[in-house]
């Protein structure tokens, strides 16, 4: 029976059945959350052929099934995870939701000898600008500063 890809944007809070050819671009460490008692979590983060990026995390028991299984830069067809509205803090790019790995979900390796290329994205903010990000509560990675960029020809 052929299968339907969906995209990562097609996947909203409720969808049932769906399944997504992803990529996984960041395999996270093991963290606590700060609740009282803290919980083990893991956090991945996933894109689609479309370059839709979708945060993805697990927790407790099933941290130690997928992360060995979740290897950065491999695809995997990823079904029926719990779709659920992304805290601010954690969202990616426009997609307003994240998925939670656990016994339901569905991981099937993609095979191809050779794994596609990332898109290469680079996000520029001007120096000027980011105190903006010094108060807020959106977390900002800071790669590297261009001190002199020559002219767009």
């Amino acid at each position: 029976m052929p299968r339907h890809i969906s995209s990562v944007l097609d996947i909203q809070k409720g969808a049932e059945k769906w399944t997504v050819l992803a990529q996984v671009i960041h395999r996270g460490h093991n963290q606590l959350t700060r609740e009282v008692p803290p919980r083990r979590i893991m956090r991945f983060l996933l894109t689609d052929t479309e370059g839709t990026k979708v945060s993805v995390v697990t927790y407790e028991q099933h941290i130690k099934i997928f992360s060995k299984f979740l290897q950065p830069y491999q695809r995997y067809y990823v079904s029926n995870a719990i779709v659920a509205p992304a805290d601010p803090t954690y969202r990616v790019g426009s997609y307003e939701s994240s998925w939670i790995l656990n016994y339901k979900t569905l991981i099937e390796n993609y095979a191809e000898p050779v794994p596609p290329m990332l898109p290469c994205v680079f996000e520029l903010t001007n120096f000027s600008d980011l105190h903006k990000y010094a108060d807020s509560d959106n977390l900002c990675n800071i790669r590297g500063f261009v001190i002199h960029a020559f002219p767009v020809k």
